[in-house]
């Protein structure tokens, strides 16, 4: 899988932990599954020295929950993320929603969790330039058939990450 980062003086050894508060899946070392995706990440959210690189590793997806291709564990995950949510409002007597962070912080500290050792997950891709497919032209604008998954994963423990190198392969 694919990690996309600032590009910096010196060549990574190890992925940079994400701990931003809006990081989908709390903190962690995000990966893609397609170069595409990492390139277009770069593109679009790595913009602090105004270059990008990608880095590529082998995950051992043993202990990772897999919500994208495993249906059981799809409909698993869902049932945690409502779960989850709903005990956050009883616990503070609120109708409020969660923050993404309280929700991520509440399912992390929950009983087994740190044998997870990461999230595979699907969100809906932002951007339509590497879509082979013309959009159609509608009376609204341009739609577009999101045909392919944005995969990534939230790993949560580095030892499952091996050979992790600088990835020169361009799109």
């Amino acid at each position: 899988m694919y990690h996309t980062q600032e590009k910096r003086d010196k060549k990574l050894t190890k992925p940079v932990l994400c701990r931003r508060e809006d990081a989908w899946l709390g903190t962690g070392y995000y990966f893609w599954h397609d170069i595409l995706d990492a390139h277009m990440w770069g593109k679009k959210s790595k913009t602090a020295t105004k270059e990008y690189e990608i880095y590529v590793g082998d995950i051992d997806c043993e202990n990772v929950i897999d919500t994208v291709f495993d249906e059981k564990r799809y409909f698993w995950w869902i049932e945690q993320i409502e779960f989850a949510a709903k005990e956050l409002r009883r616990l503070r007597s609120s109708n409020k929603k969660p923050t993404l962070k309280q929700l991520n912080d509440f399912i992390k500290k929950s009983p087994n969790w740190e044998t997870v050792a990461g999230v595979l997950f699907q969100d809906i891709p932002e951007s339509h330039d590497y879509s082979v497919i013309a959009p159609l032209e509608t009376s609204t604008g341009q739609k577009y058939f999101a045909y392919k998954k944005r995969i990534q994963l939230a790993l949560y423990h580095s030892n499952c990450l091996s050979n992790f190198k600088h990835c020169d392969r361009k799109v």
